[in-house]
C-alpha cells in the first residue's frame, strides 16, 4: 500500500510539472514561430500532452484524481474562453468548449489573444496559460 501512494504522488507531481514544463515549451518555441501554420505544428505537441495528463492516473484506482487532474487543467480556466478569449475568436469558428490552455495556445497561434503579448517573462506566461488569473493592460495579472 505504501508504494502505491509513493506511486500517486509521482503521478501527481509529474502532472503539475509537465503542464508547466508545457507552458515553458509554448513560451521557448512556439512563440518563437510566425503565427499561423508553422506555430500551430510546434504547438500541437503541447496541446496533446496536455489533453493526455489526466490520463496518467488510473481509472480504476484513482478516479477521483483523474478527475481533479482533468478540471484542473481544462474546466477550471473555461470562465477565461467565454468572458476574455471569445472576443479574440471573432471571424473564426467558435471553439466554446475547449480548455482555457488549448484555447490560449490555439490564440497564440494565431497571432492573436493575451499569450501572444511579447512583454510577458516566462513565469508570467506559464501563469496566465495555467491558473485561472486574467491579463491586465499594465503588465500584471489579476484573479478574476
Amino acid at each position: 500500500m505504501h508504494t502505491c501512494i509513493q506511486a500517486w504522488v509521482l503521478r501527481s507531481c509529474g502532472v503539475g510539472l509537465t503542464a508547466v514544463a508545457g507552458a515553458v515549451y509554448a513560451f521557448s518555441f512556439v512563440r518563437t514561430a510566425k503565427p499561423g501554420m508553422r506555430r500551430l505544428l510546434r504547438a500541437l505537441p503541447v496541446l496533446l500532452l496536455h489533453c493526455l495528463l489526466p490520463l496518467l492516473f488510473d481509472h480504476q484506482n484513482e478516479l477521483i484524481s483523474r478527475a481533479s487532474a482533468a478540471a484542473m487543467l481544462t474546466w477550471l480556466g473555461n470562465f477565461k474562453v467565454d468572458e476574455v478569449l471569445m472576443p479574440y475568436f471573432t471571424g473564426i469558428p467558435p471553439i466554446l468548449k475547449l480548455s482555457s490552455f488549448l484555447a490560449q495556445v490555439l490564440l497564440l497561434c494565431m497571432g492573436r489573444g493575451p499569450l501572444s503579448d511579447t512583454s510577458l517573462r516566462k513565469g508570467q506566461f506559464a501563469a496566465l496559460a495555467l491558473w485561472p488569473v486574467l491579463h491586465v493592460e499594465g503588465g500584471s495579472a489579476s484573479f478574476g
